[in-house]
């Protein structure tokens, strides 16, 4: 009877080791899974990043103008009669540069070239 006891509470052993086993596993996948969202999303926000960035490269003229249009008076002042140039008053300026920023900043431009065509 002694021998028989042992074989059942060997068995028991092995059965109780697979749920710790399968719970294990449960987790491990669980993780995995996560950690594969997290890399596909990571590489979505990279590639959607950089057509956001290589069309704003290929749109630049478009938004130096609509920049241009926005701030149209302060950044024109008259220079004489019928003629207009580029100058801008010491107190529009941190007005200017606030929101420049606040456009250029997500788009990396970090600076603006003027050219003059006269």
């Amino acid at each position: 009877m002694n021998a028989k006891h042992n074989i059942s509470s060997k068995k028991s052993n092995k059965t109780s080791q697979y749920p710790s086993l399968l719970k294990v596993f449960m987790i491990f996948s669980i993780v995995a899974l996560i950690v594969i969202f997290l890399l596909i999303n990571v590489k979505n926000y990279q590639i959607f990043k950089s057509q956001i960035i290589n069309h704003t490269e290929n749109n630049s003229i478009k938004i130096g103008n609509m920049l241009f249009e926005q701030k149209k008076k302060i950044i024109l002042s008259e220079y004489s009669k019928n003629r207009e140039c580029i100058s801008i008053n010491k107190n529009d300026i941190l007005d200017l540069d606030k929101h420049m920023k606040k456009l250029l900043t997500p788009l990396k431009i970090v600076k603006i070239k003027i050219y003059n065509n006269i």
